[in-house]
Formats: C-alpha cells, sequence, structure tokens
C-alpha cells in the first residue's frame, strides 16, 4: 500500500535489491519468531520450561544477527522494508528480551539500528517510549 500511494521511495524495490531485501525480511521475521519461543518459554513455569527450545532459538537469533552483521553493507542505502522489519525486530527483541545482549557483537547491525532510531518516524513509535 505504501508503495503504491508514495511511490517515489519503495519500501520494496522492483530492482535487482528486491532479493536482498526479501532475504532481510524473512531473516528479521524470523528473529521475531524465535524471540516469540524464547518469551513464551520463560513465562512458562520453571518445570514446564524447555532450556532446549530456548537454547536452539536463541541460536536461531544469533545466526540471524551474524547474517546482517555480515551482509550490513546491504543495509546501505534507501530506507526499505528490510530496514524497517529489522528494527521493528531489534526494539522488539530489547524490550521483551533484554538478557539477549547482541549489540556488541553486532556493531555494525547496531550502527544501522542506531541510525533508523533516529528517524522521527520510528523514534515516535518507540514500544519503550509508551
Amino acid at each position: 500500500w505504501l508503495d503504491e500511494t508514495f511511490g517515489e521511495c519503495r519500501l520494496l524495490p522492483t530492482d535487482d535489491r528486491r532479493w536482498s531485501v526479501l532475504r532481510d525480511v524473512a531473516l528479521a521475521d524470523g528473529i521475531l519468531e524465535a524471540g516469540s519461543v524464547v518469551r513464551q518459554e520463560c513465562l512458562r513455569p520453571a518445570a514446564l520450561r524447555s532450556d532446549a527450545a530456548i537454547s536452539r532459538e536463541c541460536e536461531r537469533i544469533h545466526s540471524a544477527l551474524a547474517a546482517f552483521e555480515k551482509s550490513a553493507n546491504d543495509l546501505d542505502g534507501p530506507l526499505t522494508l528490510s530496514h524497517l522489519t529489522l528494527a521493528c525486530a531489534l526494539v522488539w527483541l530489547r524490550f521483551r528480551l533484554p538478557e539477549i545482549e547482541w549489540t556488541a557483537k553486532r556493531p555494525r547491525v547496531a550502527n544501522t539500528v542506531r541510525g533508523l532510531l533516529a528517524r522521527k518516524s520510528l523514534s515516535r513509535t518507540d514500544p519503550r517510549k509508551a
């Protein structure tokens, strides 16, 4: 809808960048999915909690972050859907699972997210400010 309504800066490019954007959206979605599993497991009573599931999903999160760190140059350039999805995933992760510390090991991703969160459109929707 945004691309069709305000098409001058496409969130989902139609050129060769489209595939890297879609890859990054899938990676960020994976972070959210894995984080949701960790959060749900952590909310369960200790006797029912699966440490193996928590460990497995944390590994998924760190693997996706490693992929973002490796391809951080793909995040340079105009704002796309991958930027928004990544920012949302990592703000959610920091908000709901602050014990998963990732910024020190992923400085390029952290720098990208800091830049994104400095944008007025994103800073106004930060859940920590609600």
